[in-house]
């Protein structure tokens, strides 16, 4: 199990809502992208927006670039964090025995081309899912926003407007996503969840149909 500064990505996650994530902060690059669909960012220099000291030394972070597939390569115990998310997706395939975690763009007029790639590159062991799917909704067409929404409710929290979505994937395939919201200088975690992939559909997208909300792990709120 991946750690964060010495905590489970739950605790750690879980610690956000009160503390905010203290090292979490958007990150921009200095040089420029190579011309390539897939764009590695281990080769690309990218500084986070705001100091931050306390960056996890196990953390990648992978930056949405337009009609690109941003992807970084994780050793045992690491995990790569991408955002921010609204349509795009994550996903995670290996390689001459090397495990590259994705960033998907599919915004901006990109269409399918960054995901016919990323298909076409990862034909074999592959994982990808949709983060944004923490504010989607269930196949009868409930909003699992509107969920979140009932159980804050139910718990006496309030819901606010929330600022962004990012997703997580570790080098050992957990797969997480979560909602911020800024407090002044810190990201605030607002929700989260882990996903878990069935095994029919161990290397496919999770569709709308086929993610319960009975089936999401602790999603706890700050007041």
């Amino acid at each position: 199990m991946v750690n964060i500064n010495g905590k489970t990505i739950a605790d750690a996650l879980t610690d956000g809502m009160n503390n905010g994530l203290q090292w979490l902060a958007p990150f921009i690059s200095k040089d420029n992208l190579p011309s390539d669909v897939f764009c590695n960012i281990d080769l690309v220099a990218f500084e986070p927006t705001v100091n931050r000291k306390n960056i996890p030394g196990n953390a990648k972070f992978l930056p949405y670039v337009p009609h690109k597939i941003t992807y970084v390569t994780l050793n045992r115990g690491e995990f790569a964090i991408s955002g921010k998310f609204s349509g795009c997706l994550m996903g995670a395939y290996c390689e001459n025995g090397k495990y590259h975690v994705c960033h998907i763009a599919t915004g901006n007029g990109a269409g399918d081309t960054c995901k016919n790639a990323f298909t076409d590159k990862a034909a074999d062991e592959k994982i990808k899912f949709l983060p944004s799917m923490i504010i989607g909704e269930d196949k009868s067409g409930v909003k699992y926003y509107d969920k979140i929404k009932e159980i804050c409710k139910k718990y006496g929290y309030t819901f606010n407007q929330f600022d962004d979505v990012y997703g997580i994937i570790t080098s050992e395939g957990e797969l997480y996503s979560f909602i911020t919201a800024k407090n002044g200088e810190y990201y605030y975690v607002m929700a989260w969840v882990e996903w878990k992939l069935g095994k029919k559909d161990q290397v496919q997208i999770l569709d709308r149909g086929a993610i319960k909300f009975e089936d999401l792990l602790p999603f706890i709120f700050q007041k």
